[in-house]
Parts: structure tokens; C-alpha cells; sequence
């Protein structure tokens, strides 16, 4: 197996390192009502990439937020190369560009989130079980395997019956090449060649989804 226990809870993050970042609700709860949630984690986690932007989000007008998150971040703390949201989980592939920039940009963008969905629950508490957890991606097998795993996630739980159905994850950018604030697909498009052959890398191993249940079960424990 490409993936073990023992690779889990990376805390010193290295600038030009990739890692996976993940976690879940508290008590494997829920943790998107509907989706506007969804939305906003998204737009937490495009908004807090930039080191530059010191306002919370929930501060700022929409017609100003509209602007920043249409716009390339000026000083990125990490590039996210692949995410998926699921419904009492998440899964980001990250770079590292700045000292400390993984640890403050998870900071920012889950904190954000967990303050706008008490308030529009009316609850307290956390949302998320502890602190995020981490793994560093060693070598190219490892990071186009997670990936595809990645994307495949939504397969898995039975939400949708192929990758490019689901909404909440990067899957769509990949296969039509595009790079936005949020995600860049590059790094692992230029690996495996182009969209039609990422897509096929990930559609062909849609039979096969339902073992990766035992990786699933191993991360998010």
C-alpha cells in the first residue's frame, strides 16, 4: 500500500513540500447544512491563500470579496493543487510556498468557517474533530495516486456514480485544464500527460473505488 498510519501528523512543513491535508466533523458529524456551506469553505479557502489579506472575510462586501477571490493571490502562503468536500469531511493536496503559510492558512480558513456555521446553526462548539491532519507526498507515484483518490472520494460514499458529477471538488478543473484562484491542476497534468488521460486515469478506476474503503477507513480515523 502506497499509504500507511506512520506517515501521518507532519507538523513541520517545508516550503516546496506537498501534503495532503484532511479532517473531519466532530463526532463524524455533518458538517455542510447545505450548499451554501460548501461555498464558503471554498471561498475561505481561496480567500485565505493571500498573507496580504488581513480582513476577515465575513468583513468584507460581497461585491469586494467577488473582486478578490476573481483575482490571482499576490502573496500566496500555499498553491492547492486538488480538493474534494465531502459531507463530514475534507481532503486538500497542498504545496508549501512560505514559512508557516500551511498551518496559518488551515488556521484562517477553518476557524472562519466554524464561526460562520455556529452562527448560522445557532450552536457552539467545534466543528471540526482536533486539529487537521497532515501527510507529506514522496515522490510522483505517491502524489498522482492521492490525487486520484482524491477525486474519487465522492465514488466511494455512493454520492455520485463518476468523478465529474460531483461539484464540490477540483475533478471538473482538471479535465478541462483550468487553473483558477482556488486550484492549480498543472503540477499533476504535466505528470500524467494531459485532462483526457488524467480522466481516464481516474473514470478506468471507478470499478475499483470500493476498496480504497480500507484507505478511507485508515485516514479518517
Amino acid at each position: 500500500m502506497w499509504y500507511n498510519k506512520t506517515m501521518e501528523k507532519i507538523r513541520n512543513f517545508v516550503n516546496g513540500k506537498i501534503y495532503h491535508l484532511y479532517n473531519r466533523g466532530v463526532a463524524k458529524q455533518k458538517i455542510f447544512g447545505d450548499s451554501n456551506d460548501y461555498q464558503r469553505l471554498l471561498d475561505n479557502f481561496a480567500y485565505y491563500l493571500d498573507i496580504e489579506l488581513k480582513t476577515r472575510i465575513s468583513m468584507i462586501k460581497k461585491e469586494k470579496l467577488i473582486k478578490v477571490l476573481s483575482a490571482n493571490p499576490k502573496k500566496p502562503m500555499i498553491s492547492i493543487i486538488s480538493y474534494c468536500l465531502m459531507p463530514n469531511h475534507f481532503h486538500l493536496m497542498v504545496e508549501q510556498l512560505k514559512n508557516g503559510g500551511t498551518s496559518q492558512f488551515m488556521k484562517d480558513s477553518l476557524n472562519s468557517f466554524a464561526r460562520y456555521f455556529n452562527t448560522k446553526y445557532d450552536r457552539v462548539g467545534p466543528i471540526f474533530q482536533g486539529r487537521f491532519k497532515s501527510v507529506e507526498i514522496e515522490d510522483e507515484d505517491q502524489l498522482i495516486h492521492l490525487s486520484r483518490y482524491i477525486h474519487i472520494n465522492p465514488c466511494i460514499a455512493n454520492l455520485v456514480e463518476k468523478p465529474k458529477y460531483y461539484q464540490w471538488s477540483s475533478f471538473k478543473l482538471f479535465i478541462k485544464n483550468k487553473t483558477t484562484r482556488l486550484c492549480n491542476p498543472e503540477m499533476i497534468l504535466e505528470i500524467i500527460g494531459s485532462p483526457k488521460k488524467y480522466k481516464e486515469f481516474v473514470q478506468d478506476y471507478a470499478e475499483y473505488a470500493k476498496k480504497l474503503l480500507e484507505i478511507d477507513n485508515l485516514l479518517l480515523e
